[in-house]
């Protein structure tokens, strides 16, 4: 028997994501048994619980706050039990607020278009031109089919790193952010697959930056494009291992 393909189910990944809110599969190392939480900036708002389209939130930053509660407090759950969430975020024709915290052990991921694109339809993170569109510090995190963006010119990061490792970035967009679409300060074993920086409008120096002095090991970059005024890809860090 042929498999059935029923309208309105998003596959990502080999997870099933269906109209009401379910989520069905398993996604590699994806740990199921924790929760998945959705976020639509039209339709959600910040005080819903986000379990089910029907009551999605209103921003990435109202989820990442529920999921990083629920995933450290779940119950009697030890600290030894890395348990992933999953965060869904529904592209609009309004852009998402940029992100200051990041999430740990959790996978966010954009139901949307190609995010190398510019405009509607993309699931796309803004910094607005006043603040980096991701930043924070991670362990675990997974970025999947966003763009990370500045609407208007301003001297900020896509994705600023201070701290991350284990972590996984795919079909990922990081344009027209001034100093650099992606800088990671301290990092080990991240890997980035199919990423695209550059810039259409707004002017941006580096696509990839490694900063600082600390590590920057057991990393795997793959099918990626960096694209900046000044180098696609500047390794300040003289302290990699491998």
């Amino acid at each position: 028997m042929g498999k059935q393909v029923l309208k309105g189910i998003h596959k990502f990944r080999q997870i099933e994501v269906v109209p009401g809110g379910a989520a069905y599969g398993f996604n590699g190392f994806r740990n199921p048994l924790g929760r998945v939480y959705f976020v639509n900036n039209i339709t959600g708002s910040s005080t819903s619980l986000g379990v089910t389209w029907d009551t999605a939130m209103d921003e990435p930053s109202t989820a990442i706050t529920a999921s990083e509660v629920y995933r450290q407090d779940r119950g009697s759950v030890s600290t030894n039990d890395y348990i992933r969430n999953t965060i869904i975020l529904q592209a609009t024709g309004t852009a998402y607020s940029a992100i200051s915290a990041l999430p740990n052990y959790t996978d966010i991921i954009g139901l949307g278009a190609n995010p190398r694109g510019n405009g509607a339809g993309i699931v796309r993170i803004d910094g607005g031109g006043s603040a980096d569109a991701m930043a924070g510090t991670a362990r675990g995190l997974g970025l999947y089919n966003l763009q990370a963006m500045q609407s208007s010119a301003g001297s900020f990061y896509g994705l600023d790193l201070a701290t991350c490792f284990r972590s996984t970035f795919e079909d990922m967009g990081f344009v027209n952010n001034g100093s650099a679409g992606i800088r990671v300060v301290q990092g080990g074993s991240i890997v980035m697959n199919n990423c695209h920086a550059g810039h259409d409008t707004v002017a941006q120096l580096y696509g990839l930056y490694v900063a600082g002095g600390s590590n920057f090991n057991a990393c795997l970059i793959e099918n990626c494009d960096f694209f900046g005024d000044t180098a696609g890809v500047y390794l300040s860090n003289t302290t990699m291992k491998e």
